[in-house]
């Protein structure tokens, strides 16, 4: 039964000092009644609460015996059990801020490592788990040590100017924090309520007692610019929403003489530098956290969700352990075969638009695929451009690990590829090959895009913009284009079981294989023909070979110089997709003498051989593997070119 906070809605907190004595006097503004349990027998809460409970903050049996007490369980000090507080949560009792959060910010380390996943600006670090670690970071001193857990108050965290400071040092699992040039301290208290709508206060300005490593002054307004102040309160809503916290959060940041914006911890509770709330504000630090926590109990909407999660769960569990054990040791695919995806978003149509669609995302996607897209900027992703981003994605992170690489991608297939030092150069020499189709296409980058390659690719139509980073220019430059998508995605390094398959839905089943993920290497070659081919034809065959298993079959691709010259796909004859590629490239103007040449599957017969070579290739890569090798093999001597065999095709329908 749904229970308003104003018939009987109790909320226990988790502390009862000064802060919560603070929350305990605005509560009664809202008729809430209160409970407290704090370890100190003397609290401030005790004598004014409704209920105050003395009791150990990190007991577990304490802690959820007072919970399931209360509607909502909030914290006044981060330092409790949050196992008690999960166990709550699960079993439907509201728990702000949620133990998920609580647990990140308990932990230093995961804090810190939340930052860097987060792209949030904060000082260099370190995680270490004996003092022993510590000389291996001797180049870094000075350094703060901070222990990962415990610290409180300034308590747990002390400066190692040197390596004769090493034996002070914590001898338990800590952070080690590069020093920042400070030029101020400072904090914004940011509130966010249930229903994800976030806000934030003005920074303050805090001055730190030296000896008690405690707030002894604070300065509102913060002595900081405007850029600063904006940039520092968009922060804290961005990390109180990142941590899809309920609740209020103290984020206190360092600011540097050169005005860049540092985190350096967070508190999700009330917190001393939003004293000047109480009366500087028109809503205090102390109402918003009542608000946020207390609008009633679950509507019939939140409880159908909290039934959808709980099944959900329940069904990724159950399904793991069928998949799991349908397996067997004589095949490499399951009996059985089961999986779940999360929706990422919805699509406005599919490739028609009298489809409807949507984008799923593996509930354990592989760092660097697509899932982990980050949009800067651009209308929302359709059907199509999600398709051809991912073949434009997965294309350019094979093509090499050592040089600048672009692809781009019309239509699922790449219409110029290149390799060369810079993405600049990568991206002039790929468009070269077909500037026609490149035209509204998709474009994917390995390296940064900086400002150099930014202006180019400004210059013509482009749906989608690929790449590990922009930079700072470049994003500018892209602002004034902005129905041009652009997505951050990182590289990434290796693929998860459950991502080693493609799938594909037919009627009324699905089929199931590995994924492409054979990469042919030089020493896996075989030359087949009189003449070998030369150190820079094995580059380009090579080059061209990685290109081809991502074009669609029939597939002939022209390569040379790291680039591709003529790309010809999707034909029902070979003949005909060789054909087409020496007309793109002449289109181009790219010449294909001396040119090297990918075919995805054998030549079946002489007649594809002999288009390519009059096209100009000197040298041939291809699978093998035809009745008619022999006749093949003859035709390439004959006209005096090197060819060699892959044993692998990429057939790619």
């Amino acid at each position: 039964m749904e229970k308003p906070f104003y018939k009987g809605f109790k909320i226990g907190v988790l502390g009862g000092g000064q802060l919560g004595r603070m929350l305990l006097q605005k509560s009664y503004s809202y008729n809430l009644e209160m409970a407290f349990v704090d370890p100190d027998p003397k609290a401030p809460c005790r004598e004014i609460s409704n209920w105050f409970y003395k009791g150990d903050l990190n007991d577990f049996q304490m802690v959820y015996d007072f919970g399931k007490k209360c509607d909502v369980v909030s914290i006044e000090i981060e330092n409790v059990n949050v196992d008690a507080l999960t166990k709550l949560e699960k079993e439907g009792v509201k728990v702000f801020p949620q133990p998920a959060a609580l647990k990140t910010i308990q932990d230093k380390g995961l804090q810190k490592l939340f930052y860097q996943k987060n792209n949030i600006n904060t000082s260099e670090f370190f995680l270490i788990e004996n003092k022993n670690e510590i000389s291996l970071f001797a180049d870094k001193f000075p350094v703060i040590q901070k222990l990962r857990k415990g610290g409180y108050d300034g308590k747990g965290v002390q400066i190692l100017k040197n390596v004769n400071d090493l034996d002070k040092a914590f001898d338990a699992p800590s952070v080690l924090e590069r020093l920042v040039n400070i030029k101020k301290e400072i904090s914004v208290i940011a509130a966010r309520a249930q229903d994800g709508s976030v806000t934030a206060y003005p920074p303050v300005e805090m001055e730190f007692n030296p000896e008690a490593n405690l707030v002894e002054f604070l300065f509102s307004p913060a002595d900081i610019s405007k850029e600063v102040e904006k940039h520092a309160m968009q922060l804290a809503k961005d990390i109180i929403a990142k941590l899809d916290m309920v609740g209020i959060l103290a984020v206190e940041m360092f600011v540097t003489p050169e005005n860049e914006v540092v985190v350096n911890e967070v508190a999700p509770r009330p917190h001393n530098s939003g004293h000047q709330t109480i009366e500087g504000n028109e809503t205090s630090q102390y109402d918003q956290l009542l608000r946020a926590i207390s609008d009633g109990g679950f509507t019939q909407s939140e409880r159908r969700q909290l039934a959808l999660e709980g099944f959900r769960k329940t069904a990724e569990y159950d399904l793991a352990i069928a998949t799991w054990l349908s397996q067997s040791e004589s095949h490499e695919l399951p009996d059985w075969f089961g999986h779940i995806w999360s929706r990422k978003s919805s699509l406005r149509y599919g490739e028609n638009p009298h489809q409807s669609a949507a984008f799923y995302r593996d509930i354990e996607a592989p760092t660097g695929s697509l899932a982990h897209y980050k949009q800067l900027q651009g209308k929302e992703l359709s059907f199509n451009n999600i398709a051809d981003a991912d073949a434009a994605w997965e294309c350019v992170k094979s093509i090499s690990d050592s040089e600048a690489a672009c692809v781009i991608i019309k239509h699922a297939n790449p219409c110029g590829v290149a390799i060369a030092s810079t993405a600049l150069e990568s991206y002039l020499k790929a468009l070269q090959t077909d500037p026609t189709s490149a035209f509204g296409g998709i474009i994917a980058l390995n390296r940064e895009c900086d400002e150099a390659c930014a202006q180019a690719i400004a210059k013509q139509f482009v749906e989608v913009l690929i790449a590990p980073h922009f930079s700072e220019s470049a994003k500018a430059i892209f602002a004034s284009k902005q129905n041009v998508r652009l997505l951050e995605i990182p590289l990434g390094e290796s693929v998860s079981s459950l991502a080693q398959y493609d799938l594909k839905r037919v009627g009324g089943g699905l089929l199931v294989q590995s994924s492409d993920s054979k990469n042919v290497l030089p020493s896996e070659l075989k030359v087949v023909t009189k003449r070998q081919p030369t150190p820079t034809e094995l580059t380009d065959l090579m080059f061209a070979w990685r290109v081809a298993k991502f074009v669609k079959s029939n597939a002939i691709v022209y390569c040379a110089n790291g680039m591709t010259l003529g790309v010809g796909a999707g034909q029902m004859s070979r003949i005909d997709s060789a054909r087409i590629a020496s007309i793109k490239a002449e289109h181009a103007g790219l010449s294909l003498k001396g040119s090297a040449v990918a075919s995805d599957a054998f030549f079946p017969f002489r007649d594809g051989l002999d288009v390519v070579v009059a096209a100009g290739a000197k040298s041939v890569i291809q699978p093998g593997g035809s009745m008619r090798d022999e006749e093949v093999i003859a035709a390439a001597n004959e006209h005096g070119i090197a060819m060699v065999f892959t044993s692998t095709r990429h057939f790619r329908h």
